[in-house]
């Protein structure tokens, strides 16, 4: 029977390798009879996003179409948005997913990562990310030891119970459990039975320092202006020379900001210890001395 590997995450386990490693490598998959499908593909990364929609929607009929014609009989599905949502969507939308797949042994693929280094790692996302009235903590201001108390952090960080629910929901005929480790493509190669998947000596996200995490946070604290926060993600990534997609996912782009607030907000940059996240004088200065040549305020 025909088998259908679906790649749930969770978010900061090295999904962004793992989707980039497939994609990449999708010729020789196909070789060895594995469609990593351009169905429901959402770039940079190269993900199944759209499937999270469908199942917000309640909605697999585009899904549905695609396998009825598919002639792999391996199919690789990707999207940390599976676990990342998974509590927000209508119940009947599991039945509607299993019975979009019906010709399909279903496979769920779930990685976990130590507890605290994930949520430190999910927080800076968090943090980064831009503002969503779905995702209410994206664009935080919240400190992290308030963060972590959050109902919907609680429940995805509750790995175990989280694996139960994903199981209880979808029946999968297998789960594979992976650690999220510097291995991480060799482990997913070998428990999916593929060629080994590489992506280079490129690191595909280059974690922003800590001190920045915390410099972010009070700019989201400051404004909710998107031009601004842009501005500032900009900063970061020049001062720190940090390749990640939380910082990369808008372009610098030409911006008028109006000096007098911009001026402000760096006035009102303070030093803190955010449990984790420190943020000293030292710093501070750095930083502003960067902004004032960038913006000759």
């Amino acid at each position: 029977m025909r088998k259908i590997y679906l790649h749930v995450g969770l978010p900061k386990t090295g999904t962004s390798a793992i989707q980039t490693a497939l994609y990449n490598h999708r010729d020789v998959l196909k070789e060895n009879g594995v469609l990593y499908p351009a169905i429901m593909l959402k770039n940079n990364p190269p993900k199944h996003q759209k499937l999270v929609k469908a199942f917000d929607q309640v909605d697999f009929l585009e899904l549905k179409i695609f396998l009825d014609k598919n002639k792999y009989e391996t199919i690789i599905l990707s999207t940390e948005g599976i676990t990342n949502h998974f509590y927000d969507f209508p119940s009947q939308s599991f039945e509607k997913f299993k019975d979009a797949i019906g010709g399909y042994q279903l496979i769920i693929v779930y990685v976990v990562r130590e507890k605290e280094s994930w949520l430190r790692s999910y927080y800076t996302q968090a943090v980064f990310n831009p503002q969503s009235a779905r995702t209410h903590y994206y664009g935080t201001s919240l400190l992290y030891r308030d963060f972590i108390e959050l109902k919907r952090i609680r429940y995805l960080s509750n790995f175990d119970q989280l694996e139960k629910d994903i199981t209880n929901k979808t029946k999968p005929k297998e789960l594979i459990l992976l650690n999220h480790s510097r291995n991480m493509l060799s482990d997913f190669s070998r428990a999916l039975e593929l060629p080994e998947l590489v992506v280079g000596n490129k690191k595909i996200n280059f974690s922003p320092p800590e001190w920045s995490v915390e410099l972010m946070r009070q700019i989201n604290s400051f404004t909710e202006e998107v031009d601004y926060r842009i501005f500032w993600k900009s900063v970061i990534k020049d001062i720190t020379g940090t390749n990640h997609t939380i910082i990369n996912k808008r372009k610098k782009r030409d911006m008028q900001l109006n000096g007098l607030t911009l001026a402000k907000q760096i006035n009102n940059i303070t030093p803190i210890s955010n449990n984790v996240f420190n943020l000293d004088r030292l710093n501070i200065e750095r930083i502003k001395l960067f902004v004032k040549k960038m913006t000759d305020i």
